[in-house]
């Protein structure tokens, strides 16, 4: 992907819909012209932080990754094509980045800049020095240093060829194009039949990544990865789950493997977090009903709390997390606790639109709870707002709370109009409930009951809650609000009873 592009979607996001999403691609090429690119880029070590927290979710959510980095780069010392040197930023970006065993190495790109062997020396030692392993250009090389290189092939275009064999030393093809290419393609471009020989034939090695920054001549105007037809061409293709490493997995299903990757930027869609059939469980016995909810917000801090009082034991309880920035990126929830509530190390699910944040936690309660102390443990202190609702929810299955359909939690994001994102469920009977995130809503949605709600205009990060029971399964459920003033971020989620 396209640095600066993709960053319109926090970290959290990103490995979910990248990673945790079929095809699982087990590989990232992260490629930076060293310079903000896109209409939600941080800056260039803003980049480099948001990198080293989709390494950091990726481990510590137990995927098997490998990342690469692409640096289109100037280290000749001078100016050229208009640009200063950059070692020192090259450098700085580095140190942003940190220490991700799931990163694999990086590569000095020579299209924009060229190289002299002074150049590549320049740039192993600030990549070796930070501990990863720097990755030659085909038929390059460094004095002393015998390191890998991955290779590249035109194919789909410009009558390309996929290789035969891997060639020494190489850890990997590349196919296609870092951008639509400009000449005649005499070849058909991204086709389920091209994708598919790539699967099929590429040779055994470590690495094997489709290239485009938006499809190509004819191709769809978003990028190939987040190209749903396209991934889906991977994902069925009856060599992919035998012959290539997973993100899911932890070894490969055969020696003679590969790890593959689409490439480059994003869309939102439905965080999908388990697989089920859609038929209607049967109707629980107990109904479940809303017990306490409570909202908070704070300006500055990076440890915001509520206080929430329930009646009943055996809860489960659900929070809402909202944090806002006006530039950068901005802090994302790192955990939850509480004395009394034993919660998930990790979130249910994320959404929100690159300055805002948006995350869904729970937790179950075995007793009841007195103003119980809710505290958030944020990777920063907001520089606009955090906003938390938290409310309990009695009658509900706290061994597997949430309803199985494979789409929920649901995120949506947009600008004006009425928030809405729809759900499909897989239970007879759940407790639907959903959020709004700094729209302003003018009301709830139909046959909704409003959760306690932030105030219109007190706080950046507003958030506006609401719920209703249902006696059947839901398919398109819309879970939404009345008209908005301006940028909003929804999400919809259901739980089911004992």
């Amino acid at each position: 992907m396209w640095s600066g592009v993709g960053l319109a979607w926090s970290p959290q996001q990103f490995v979910t819909n990248y990673f945790e999403t079929a095809p699982y691609p087990s590989a990232m090429l992260f490629a930076t012209a060293m310079s903000p690119d896109g209409p939600k880029s941080p800056g260039v070590l803003g980049e480099a932080q948001w990198l080293g927290q989709v390494a950091s979710l990726a481990q510590s959510s137990g995927l098997n990754v490998k990342i690469i980095i692409l640096f289109f780069v100037n280290l000749s010392g001078g100016t050229k094509g208009g640009v200063a040197d950059q070692t020192a930023l090259l450098k700085q970006f580095v140190s942003a980045l940190g220490s991700h065993s799931n990163i694999y190495g990086a590569e000095y790109e020579i299209e924009y800049y060229g190289n002299t062997q002074a150049e590549e020396q320049t740039f192993y030692s600030i990549i070796h020095g930070a501990g990863y392993t720097d990755i030659l250009n085909p038929g390059t090389s460094v004095s002393g240093v015998s390191g890998p290189s991955l290779g590249y092939s035109t194919y789909p275009y410009f009558n390309g060829a996929i290789p035969k064999a891997l060639a020494s030393n190489t850890i990997g093809y590349g196919y296609g194009e870092t951008g639509a290419p400009s000449g005649n393609t005499p070849n058909p471009a991204w086709t389920k039949t091209t994708v598919q020989n790539i699967v099929d034939n590429s040779p055994a090695n470590p690495f094997v990544f489709l290239y485009s920054d938006n499809g190509g001549s004819g191709q769809p105007g978003y990028e190939l990865w987040n190209w749903s037809t396209l991934r889906q061409w991977v994902y069925t293709d009856s060599s992919y789950g035998s012959n290539y490493i997973l993100s899911t997995s932890s070894t490969p299903a055969t020696t003679s493997t590969t790890t593959s990757i689409a490439t480059t930027t994003t869309s939102a869609v439905a965080k999908s977090t388990t697989t089920s059939t859609n038929s209607a469980t049967s109707a629980s016995s107990q109904s479940m009903a809303l017990d306490g909810d409570v909202v908070g917000y704070d300006k500055t801090g990076s440890t915001p709390s509520v206080s929430l009082t329930t009646s009943n034991t055996n809860d489960v309880i659900i929070v809402l997390v909202s944090t806002s920035v006006t530039s950068g990126l901005p802090p994302t929830v790192t955990s939850i606790s509480s004395p009394h509530v034993s919660w998930k190390s990790s979130a249910r699910g994320t959404g929100g639109d690159g300055t805002t944040d948006f995350e869904e936690w729970y937790g179950i309660a075995s007793s009841a709870l007195s103003s119980e102390t809710i505290t958030v443990h944020l990777s920063g202190s907001p520089a606009d707002d955090s906003t938390i609702i938290a409310f309990g929810i009695s009658g509900a299955n706290t061994a597997s709370p949430f309803d199985s359909h494979s789409g929920l939690p649901a995120w949506a994001s947009g600008s004006g109009g009425s928030p809405s994102v729809s759900i499909s469920t897989s239970n007879a009977n759940d407790f639907i409930f959903g959020a709004e995130v700094r729209g302003c809503p003018s009301a709830n949605g139909a046959h909704y009951s409003a959760l306690v709600s932030d105030s219109c205009g007190a706080n950046y990060a507003d958030v506006y809650a609401e719920y209703q029971t249902v006696s059947s399964a839901k398919s398109s459920f819309a879970v939404n609000w009345g008209s908005t003033i301006s940028y909003w971020d929804v999400m919809g989620d259901a739980v089911v009873g004992r």
